[in-house]
């Protein structure tokens, strides 16, 4: 609740009110006065399982690698973190205890470091954003 825009009205905040309830699964056109269209809810694309972990694994690996190459480090952050509405609760714990200790051994090295979010969970990921494309083990989509 509460995730409504008081700038946009009710021809807006009506439908985010109702997909925040407990609706059937639906998508809502909202057409505004001033010619805004929106759809509701904002999904995300649907993404690999296996390549989210990948991304997860891969950031681990390099962080854990000490000293560690930090244009390595900092691709796999900015993989991880474009991916960071489909980790788990899990997922966002361990790559933020990596964080932390890279962080530490940054501080420790007088290494400057550039920031490294904190990650939560997305409250509204659930099962319907994952896909059933495979992937083969560095990542790459395999064809069907």
């Amino acid at each position: 609740m509460g995730r409504g825009d008081p700038t946009r009205g009710s021809r807006y905040n009506n439908p985010v009110r109702y997909l925040d309830g407990d609706p059937p699964r639906a998508i809502v056109i909202a057409y505004s006065a001033d010619g805004d269209v929106d759809i509701l809810p904002r999904l995300r694309p649907r993404q690999d399982k296996q390549l989210v972990a990948h991304a997860v694994c891969r950031y681990l690996t390099l962080v854990d690698a000490e000293p560690s190459v930090f244009e390595q480090v900092y691709d796999a952050w900015d993989q991880l973190d474009a991916l960071a509405s489909y980790l788990s609760e899990q997922q966002c714990g361990e790559a933020n205890k990596a964080t932390a200790k890279l962080r530490a051994w940054c501080r420790a090295e007088r290494r400057p470091l550039r920031g490294p979010r904190v990650l939560t969970p997305d409250p509204g990921m659930d099962d319907t954003y994952w896909s059933s494309a495979r992937h083969d083990a560095g990542g790459n989509t395999l064809s069907l």
